[in-house]
């Protein structure tokens, strides 16, 4: 019987050696990471959608503001409250650039900056175009 307990202490005892727990902690850094390395395309593909319905709002709004005063709104802000509300921002809380007329031809401009903000670079999203940006 008094095996049976000494055994039965030194397991009760027994816990993580200086050896052992930062290999635990190695490993569970290790499984963030991939988790984050997994993630991270799905958070931006997010980002994106939300910015292209934010800008599909807005360029109805847009339209709905020319269709009632024969003319395009100078600045965004003039949609709020009655045709928006509040001014949506882009999936990156960046404010939308907007100019009437716009390039091309179009009656405006509506673009966001995309993950980095700015505006001309490669991964700015258009509202004429964002579509045909979209893998099929």
């Amino acid at each position: 019987m008094t095996q049976y307990t000494t055994q039965a202490k030194r397991r009760a005892r027994r816990g993580f050696s200086l050896l052992e727990l930062p290999l635990v902690i190695l490993i569970i850094g290790v499984l963030m990471g991939v988790a984050a390395v997994a993630f991270g395309p799905a958070l931006l593909r997010g980002k994106t959608t939300a910015t292209k319905a934010s800008m599909t709002t807005l360029k109805r709004s847009i339209t709905e503001f020319q269709g009632i005063n024969n003319q395009y709104p100078t600045v965004l802000a003039s949609l709020e409250p009655d045709f928006v509300d509040p001014l949506p921002v882009d999936g990156w809380d960046n404010p939308f650039y907007y100019a009437a007329p716009g390039t091309g031809g179009r009656p405006f401009d509506l673009i966001s900056g995309g993950e980095d903000g700015a505006y001309g670079t490669a991964d700015d999203i258009n509202v004429w175009t964002m579509d045909e940006d979209s893998p099929s």
